[in-house]
């Protein structure tokens, strides 16, 4: 196996899950939207920009690994803000993966809920 570059784009669940609840979008709670898509959308695409020259200079391509969740599959998870970014977050990677070209793999891994102190 080559050394292919590899660049791993793990958003901060816990900020995310942290900065609203799951509350539809009232005006008090449209900042929570802004600051999840900042985190969950934002981030990666600019990772995706940044990385991008060094893959293709790369012979072995290179590989771009977000951090998503089950939460952007369905209905649920910890804030509404949360779950639509994050399942914004699984669009976008599936639109890289198909455009970027051959020598460039996206991929993203969908954790479930992790049974830390924050949750109890």
């Amino acid at each position: 196996m080559g050394q292919g570059t590899f660049v791993s784009c793990s958003n901060d669940n816990a900020l995310t899950s942290a900065i609203s609840d799951y509350v539809g979008p009232r005006p008090t709670v449209l900042i929570n939207f802004v600051q999840a898509w900042q985190v969950n959308v934002k981030s990666p695409l600019r990772l995706m920009k940044a990385a991008l020259p060094h893959f293709t200079k790369n012979d072995e391509g290179g590989v771009l690994i977000s951090t998503n969740s089950i939460a952007g599959t369905s209905i649920g998870g910890s804030s509404m803000a949360y779950c639509v970014t994050k399942a914004a977050q699984l669009h976008l990677m599936k639109c890289m993966a198909k455009t970027q070209g051959h020598k460039v793999r996206v991929n993203a891994v969908l954790p479930g809920l992790l049974l830390t102190d924050w949750v109890s």
